[in-house]
């Protein structure tokens, strides 16, 4: 999702971890085991993510650098 706005720390980013809600996971950053960084290269925080429900499962997932390919983030 691009959120365009902290996946971590803003409402947007947190509404798909409600467990009361939709109960999913920020899947990059598990897998990974880090936060994510800025994912939009004029930016400082983590604008986009990919959240998934509990029953998949991630078995590969990475996160470019900023600037690789043909778009913004």
């Amino acid at each position: 999702m691009d959120a365009n706005e902290h996946v971590y720390r803003k409402s947007i980013g947190k509404m798909p971890t409600d467990l009361d809600g939709l109960n999913m996971r920020e899947v990059l950053g598990e897998f990974t085991g880090k936060k994510l960084g800025a994912t939009y290269f004029r930016g400082t925080n983590p604008i986009n993510a990919i959240w998934a429900t509990t029953n998949i499962e991630v078995v590969g997932a990475c996160v470019m650098p900023e600037g690789f390919g043909v778009g913004d983030h």
